[in-house]
């Protein structure tokens, strides 16, 4: 039977949504031209700020708004909507306790949430929606790499009162008298390249912390950029 089933859970072509006018308000367009698809059995992030689009697209997925223009199919969409806003942490472990065993089971998974780290460690795709449009549609390991960088912060034995010559190549800064803060892209620099450095520089590091870039990070890089009809 299951040889039968589409390949994907939901698809959207040049879905558009244009509310009326109302209130002396000019018409307003919540979604415009998304083509989206969600394979089945996967567990699907759908994430945007607020008034985004994305009620507006999971309300016509469920039938409750009906769409402007554009074509929906949908075979068999679990969907969250915003599902631990206001919930305690062990209720919200047991949700997604129970839920992950769900997908682990093939049913697809229609997430929408303002966890972004929520998202980054359930889902294996994520959609990403901007003044009504669909920005970016991924999986969520090569939308991490998109952003491609990393943080490593420093702790040095003795203090110091400039960046060394040495390490001047490097996006660094003195974020106090014992702490350099390097910068720099994973795919073109190492970080034995930078430790070996600041050991020519002949320092003594007494501690480092690495940051990788996050979701959030992909996430305020893409909505922050303008809408491309805005004026």
């Amino acid at each position: 039977m299951s040889a039968n089933l589409p390949e994907n859970a939901v698809e959207t072509v040049d879905l558009c949504k244009t509310y009326r006018a109302d209130g002396g308000q000019p018409p307003r367009q919540a979604l415009k031209d998304v083509t989206l698809n969600i394979p089945r059995g996967s567990f699907f992030g759908l994430l945007g700020p607020n008034g985004a689009g994305k009620s507006t697209l999971i309300n016509i997925l469920a039938g409750l708004v009906i769409r402007t223009s554009g074509e929906v199919r949908v075979w068999l969409v679990l969907v969250l909507d915003e599902p631990t806003a206001g919930v305690d942490i062990d209720l919200r472990r047991q949700l997604w306790t129970y839920v992950r065993a769900m997908n682990a089971r093939g049913t697809t998974v229609l997430l929408t949430t303002h966890y972004l780290e929520e998202a980054q460690a359930l889902c294996d795709r994520i959609a990403i929606i901007n003044h009504g449009r669909l920005i970016a549609c991924d999986t969520t390991e090569a939308l991490l790499r998109r952003l491609d960088a990393k943080e490593m912060a420093v702790t040095l034995s003795a203090d110091i009162d400039a960046v060394p010559g040495e390490l001047r190549s490097f996006n660094v800064e003195l974020r106090n008298a014992r702490q350099l803060v390097f910068h720099y892209p994973p795919s073109k620099t190492h970080s034995g390249e930078i430790l070996a450095a600041v050991q020519r520089a002949g320092l003594t590091v007494i501690d480092l912390v690495t940051r990788e870039a996050d979701l959030e990070d992909i996430f305020l890089r893409l909505t922050s950029q303008p809408d491309e009809e805005t004026p």
